[in-house]
């Protein structure tokens, strides 16, 4: 990744990046913090061993064309509407089609809509009607396809699905957040199994981004450099935990992973928003994940995972503090006790080895 050159000195979190932890002779767990989102993980691969079947799962024996299914070709009366296509030659004449989520969280605003009273103070009750956007991206038309299955056409069709919606959705509020993500599997939050991603387009407040973007806005006014970009040196083990890599992009298991088998990735183009990536950078994207894909099928264990697009609001895309990228979480095993009171995550399993292993 290209980024500004950095100071000679460069500086870092002044709490330590990794803290090694005693234990009873067993093998050390190791508590390491993600630089990026400032969250701390204990990496132990010696508390357990894969909590996951190498072998390739059985895939579910799905039928072409469901017709109990809304996204399917034939059931559009299920549709709320149609919002955008990527017209086909074939039959359906459509590859990748949007349309409103049915089930939306959050509303369109309307002449009702107003804050509710109450909040004025730091401790007091706050509630106002949740207002943004919510879409969805039906990826293909056939009811048995997976992205681990998908022809690199196919793959790429979606990724365009994702960039025309993601790109139409900033540029009609610059100030929105708009967050793209796919689940998939039911241990992901997927309800329908056709092949889908969302987005949602909201300005409502998300302190979670905000924090990330924070820290970043922080190293790059410290350093001159982007974070994101600084991680490859700053991070031990870094050519160690590549997966696979192409012309623009660098597939890559994160040093403080949230579970085991996490992927990140990155492009080595320093922009801040997935709405600028190029049409060449968008087929690189494609191929790069349905690789990432297919050895979570083939290696993995086929888990089920949420794929995650981080990038800036379009008021921000040329912020050189900004990178965007994709997180793939794996969906491996349930957070227990420790992790939902400390806020520490627990991933049993080596990066480095989880490389390996993606790697084959």
């Amino acid at each position: 990744m290209q980024g500004e050159a950095a100071n000679s000195r460069l500086l870092v979190p002044t709490d330590s990046v990794t803290r090694r932890l005693p234990t009873g002779g067993h093998d050390l767990g190791e508590l390491r913090k993600n630089l990026w989102t400032g969250r701390w993980s204990v990496v132990a691969p010696g508390r357990a061993h894969r909590p996951f079947d190498t072998r390739l799962a059985r895939k579910d024996r799905r039928p072409r064309l469901d017709p109990a299914c809304p996204f399917c070709p034939g059931n559009e009366h299920e549709l709320p509407e149609i919002l955008w296509e990527l017209p086909s030659a074939g039959s359906p004449p459509w590859a990748v089609r949007a349309v409103p989520n049915r089930y939306p969280a959050f509303g369109l605003p309307s002449a009702e809509s107003s804050p509710m009273a109450g909040g004025e103070g730091q401790f007091e009750p706050t509630a106002h009607p949740a207002t943004g956007r919510q879409e969805v991206v039906i990826e293909t038309p056939r009811h048995d396809l997976d992205p681990a299955i998908m022809s690199d056409a196919e793959l790429g069709a979606a990724v365009e699905g994702y960039h025309a919606r993601y790109r139409a959705l900033s540029m009609e509020d610059p100030e929105a957040h708009v967050i793209l993500f796919r689940n998939r599997g039911a241990e992901a939050g997927n309800s329908l199994i056709h092949a889908h991603a969302q987005l949602y387009a909201v300005r409502e407040p998300v302190p979670d981004i905000d924090r990330r973007f924070e820290r970043a806005r922080r190293f790059h006014a410290d350093n001159r450099e982007c974070l994101l970009c600084a991680l490859e040196r700053l991070e031990p083990e870094a050519h160690a935990r590549i997966v696979a890599e192409n012309e623009s992009f660098v597939a890559r298991v994160p040093w403080a992973p949230v579970t085991a088998l996490e992927v990140w990735v990155l492009p080595k183009r320093h922009h801040a928003s997935f709405a600028s990536a190029g049409r060449s950078e968008r087929a690189d994207l494609a191929a790069i994940l349905g690789w990432v894909f297919r050895s979570y099928g083939e290696r993995g264990g086929d888990p089920s995972y949420n794929a995650i697009w981080h990038s800036a609001r379009m008021r921000d895309a040329t912020a050189p503090h900004q990178h965007w990228f994709v997180q793939l979480r794996p969906r491996l095993a349930r957070p227990a006790g420790f992790e939902l009171t400390a806020g520490v995550d627990i991933c049993p399993s080596d990066p480095v080895a989880d490389a390996a292993l993606l790697r084959g």
